[in-house]
This record gives C-alpha cells, sequence and structure tokens, in this order.
C-alpha cells in the first residue's frame, strides 16, 4: 500500500482569507483566462481540483471569474481552460 506522504493543506478563517487576498493580488485582480477584472473577496479556483488533491496553497490557486470558472467547471472546453490555469501557475512557479 502506498501512503501519501504529503499532508493535505486546508486552511480556515483568516488563513484562507489571506491566502486568498495573496492570490488575488499576484494575479492583479484579475481572471486569469480572459482578464475580466474580478470583485475583492471573490475565493480563487484550486488547480488542481480540491477533489482532486488541490491544496490550499498559493502555487494551486488562480484567480477565475464566474463565466471562467463556470466554464472550467461544466463548459465544453473545461479541458482547454484546466490547461491554461496549469499553464498559467507553471510560468510562475515552474512545473510540479
Amino acid at each position: 500500500m502506498m501512503l501519501n506522504k504529503y499532508k493535505k493543506i486546508r486552511l480556515t478563517g483568516k488563513l484562507l482569507r489571506e491566502l486568498n487576498e495573496k492570490i488575488y493580488e499576484r494575479d492583479s485582480c484579475h481572471c486569469v483566462i480572459c482578464e475580466t477584472w474580478i470583485e475583492e473577496g471573490v475565493k480563487f479556483h484550486h488547480e488542481p481540483l480540491k477533489s482532486q488533491g488541490g491544496q490550499d496553497i498559493e502555487s494551486n490557486g488562480v484567480m477565475l471569474c464566474n463565466v471562467c470558472h463556470n466554464e472550467r467547471h461544466f463548459g465544453k472546453d473545461t479541458q482547454d481552460y484546466k490547461e491554461r490555469c496549469k499553464e498559467y501557475l507553471e510560468g510562475l512557479y515552474g512545473t510540479k
């Protein structure tokens, strides 16, 4: 049996708000896909998805507007949106 050697990071409260603010500022208050301005306080998107092991760390989060966030999860081009988010993060933090 293979054990996961990394403890999943799940933040709440003040720490999660601080992380969200950090990602919001890093992404210049804009959607990383379409560059639409995003209102402060909108929660970042996990890439990879939280259900697939996404952790609450800066290198796993991107700001997406409501339209692109919906497309990322439910649109016909969801794989393209996923790749664009991944490429953006790899450009900032390198390949995982």
